[in-house]
């Protein structure tokens, strides 16, 4: 009977478990064996660097339900993925927990250089001014 080697697979120099075979694939992936040793490099899996922006929004004196304002970001192109939700923190001649009365939905339709921040404001009304944060990506 022929002897078969066995493979010790290593999760960042911690042993997983021993094969006869390991067969990598996929995007990007490459191997490289020196020493004895092979390095796997597997590209990508985190999300880098995420920023965060706060921008405050006047919607007017008048009491609304819903309305819509102009967000100036050069980094927005048209085809932009935008993620919006309203903030926490105090807006200018408001407190914090006013926000816990003023529940508004926000959604972004990307321009360029721009956003048109949608505002669903329920149970509303709201008016005055407004905190919300949003993710470009």
């Amino acid at each position: 009977m022929p002897l078969t080697r066995r493979t010790v697979i290593q999760d960042e120099g911690v042993q997983q478990g021993a094969v006869n075979t390991v067969n990598y694939s996929g995007a990007g992936v490459t191997v490289a064996v020196t020493g004895g040793v092979a390095t796997v490099t597997i590209p990508g899996g985190g999300v880098g660097t995420v920023t965060i922006t706060e921008v405050e929004v006047d919607v007017g004196t008048i009491p609304v339900y819903e309305t819509h304002a102009t967000v100036v970001d050069a980094s927005v192109t048209g085809t932009s993925k935008i993620i919006v939700t309203q903030s926490g923190a105090a807006p200018t001649g408001r407190q914090a927990d006013e926000n816990e009365m003023d529940g508004i939905t926000a959604n972004a339709t990307p321009g360029a250089g721009s956003f048109v921040l949608q505002l669903n404001a329920r149970p509303g009304p709201i008016s005055g001014k407004y905190k919300f944060n949003y993710l470009l990506g």
